[in-house]
């Protein structure tokens, strides 16, 4: 009789202090709060401006594109983007290149077959510069970059809608790094 009263008082220590450590865990995770889309911009800004995007490659609308995804990019993380007259940051971006390269391999399919295989890499590169509208500084001048995306296929040739979709995901390999360097993850 004694044991299962001190079975049963053992089995209430150990739920009463279950739900202490769990109420503990709650009330000490109360202030916590992950900064994943409130990051902090260089020198202290409030707010980023693109100044201009200048494509100085022979791929149409690539400069309309990149400060579209920029853009994205930028709200997505949290940051106040506005106008660069009135933002603290400004950034200006060139595009010096975006080149399509293809290779061809071949690889044994079905039935001990040979398939040619194709694998076209989509490279954007260019510059950014980053300046400090407050005190009218430079906090980056011409930093390089580029960005890619690989598409691999068994066509040997692709379509216009592959081509935008490349150099779609090629710039927004750099916008990631732009953001990097933005906040300072880089």
């Amino acid at each position: 009789m004694q044991s299962i009263r001190l079975n049963s008082k053992a089995k209430l220590v150990k739920y009463y202090l279950a739900v202490i450590l769990i109420l503990l865990f709650f009330i000490s995770s109360c202030g916590f709060q992950l900064n994943r889309h409130q990051n902090t911009l260089l020198n202290n800004a409030k707010s980023i401006g693109i100044r201009q995007v200048n494509n100085k490659s022979f791929t149409p609308r690539l400069s309309l594109i990149f400060k579209e995804i920029l853009s994205n990019k930028l709200a997505y993380e949290g940051i106040h983007e506005t106008e660069s007259d009135d933002a603290d940051l400004s950034v200006e971006l060139t595009i010096k290149e975006a080149k399509l390269l293809r290779t061809e391999s071949a690889i044994l399919g079905n039935q001990n077959q040979v398939v040619n295989n194709y694998e076209f890499l989509f490279v954007v590169s260019g510059e950014f510069s980053l300046y400090d509208q407050r005190d009218q500084s430079t906090i980056f001048k011409r930093i390089p970059l580029s960005g890619s995306y690989r598409l691999e296929t068994f066509s040997e040739n692709i379509n216009l809608m592959e081509v935008d979709e490349g150099n779609y995901r090629a710039v927004e390999n750099i916008t990631k790094k732009i953001v990097s360097y933005l906040t300072q993850n880089f």
